[in-house]
């Protein structure tokens, strides 16, 4: 089965932010952006499973009516998502270690994919639904 991208709102927007930092510890995750109302916000995700900070993969496409490649991709560059049917996410499952995801302890877990256009970045996390946003 193939990912499919389910827009979702999580409190804040990915469009035209840009990531200042990113902190991990212990299953914690910290994101701080500055969002395109230059408000400065902490995004905290719990009982994060696994992550991958990324450049945006697009395929290159011939467009026969500009005459131009152009790049292609499933998703929206500015948008967050929620991966429905995520390979990455079973796969993290059936690797990990950890006996506090055993397979009766992961159905809360979400692959979320936060796409931010100001630098072309894609975030992929595997958390809980519970996402905490504050300015700071």
């Amino acid at each position: 089965m193939e990912n499919t991208y389910e827009e979702i709102d999580l409190g804040f927007s990915t469009a035209d932010a840009e990531i200042e930092s990113i902190n991990y510890y212990k299953g914690q995750f910290e994101l701080k952006i500055i969002d395109w109302q230059e408000r400065r916000l902490k995004i905290k995700f719990n009982d994060v499973l696994a992550y991958s900070l990324q450049f945006m993969s697009y395929e290159i496409k011939f467009d026969e009516k500009t005459s131009r490649y152009m790049r292609y991709s499933d998703y929206d560059n500015d948008t967050i998502y929620n991966v429905k049917d995520s390979k990455w996410l079973a796969k993290q499952i059936e690797m990990c270690t950890n006996p506090y995801y055993s397979t009766e302890k992961t159905e809360h877990l979400k692959h979320y994919k936060l796409c931010f256009n100001m630098n072309d970045e894609e975030l992929d996390i595997i958390c809980s639904e519970e996402t905490i946003v504050e300015e700071y």
